[in-house]
């Protein structure tokens, strides 16, 4: 007969009891020596140290985690001030966005729109508005807030100068024809797959 011995990954001590189970199914265990709950295999945090590293890299220093998302993310709040102080060290979005070829027009050339999501529940609804290369595929800009005319002219505003000049593609929402300037602008359906690359981040 093969006994296996479980520790507590917390403090290593063997005094383990069954505490149920979690909803995937595996068994649960509470330690008596430090009295922290653990399961068994545990599955790895989603982002390691290395990809957390990169996200912060692209996030907007002036962006900052709301404790709402953070509660949602399973972030303590210790861990979203860490975060917010090692945001504050990184360089300025912009300056991180690979430079468009000035002989090439597309290289400017954006498609916006604007994703839903929410918070706890459905009442907290909140728009990501995005700006995407269409030759490179990099994010340029993108604001969070509602769907009014105001959100998309802080989105307008996010954009690089470089960027603002070339032609942007979005969909039939009266915002963008209120904010972007009418020679650089063409609202377009969906069939013409001209905001495919950026409905694809949905």
């Amino acid at each position: 007969m093969i006994t296996i011995t479980l520790s507590c990954l917390h403090c290593g001590s063997e005094a383990l009891v069954r505490d149920g189970h979690a909803p995937n199914g595996k068994q649960k265990y509470r330690c008596h020596g430090c009295g922290r709950r653990s399961r068994e295999n545990p599955t790895p945090k989603a982002y390691p140290e290395a990809r957390r590293e990169e996200i912060l890299h692209a996030r907007p220093r002036t962006q900052q985690l709301a404790r709402p998302h953070a509660h949602v993310r399973g972030l303590t709040r210790n861990r979203v001030q860490l975060d917010q102080k090692k945001g504050a060290q990184l360089p300025p979005f912009h300056t991180t966005l690979l430079a468009p070829d000035p002989e090439d027009a597309s290289s400017t050339m954006l498609e916006l729109d604007e994703l839903w999501s929410f918070v706890f529940k459905k009442v907290y609804a909140s728009w990501v508005w995005i700006a995407l290369c269409r030759k490179t595929r990099q994010v340029v800009a993108y604001v969070l807030g509602d769907r009014s005319k105001k959100t998309c002219q802080r989105l307008w505003e996010n954009i690089p100068s470089v960027y603002r000049q070339g032609h942007c593609f979005t969909d039939f929402w009266a915002a963008y024809a209120a904010v972007i300037p009418s020679e650089q602008h063409t609202a377009v359906g969906k069939e013409t797959g001209k905001t495919a690359r950026a409905r694809a981040l949905e």
